[in-house]
């Protein structure tokens, strides 16, 4: 067995080469074997698609709330502007 340290067009080349037919493993986990079979290493850290969406529709809401906040200190501002002058 081969160990390689990530995945590759190499490790491809080097498993299903004629002359080494050797199972390779990724350091991930990745398992690649000349027989044809190719099983999967460590999960994705990524999230899923419905968990981004999730956390974008959060992060718009927050956003619109301090939108609000800022416009309301943004009118304060003005009223206190005018106030001022008199």
């Amino acid at each position: 067995m081969l160990t390689c340290n990530e995945f590759s067009n190499n490790i491809l080349q080097v498993t299903f080469d004629k002359q080494v037919l050797k199972r390779s493993v990724s350091l991930s986990g990745d398992v690649f074997d000349p027989s044809g079979t190719l099983t999967g290493g460590s999960r994705s850290h990524t999230s899923s698609i419905l968990t981004q969406l999730s956390e974008l529709c959060e992060r718009e809401s927050a956003l619109r709330k301090q939108e609000a906040a800022l416009r309301d200190l943004d009118i304060q501002l003005a009223n206190m502007h005018t106030q001022a002058r008199e």
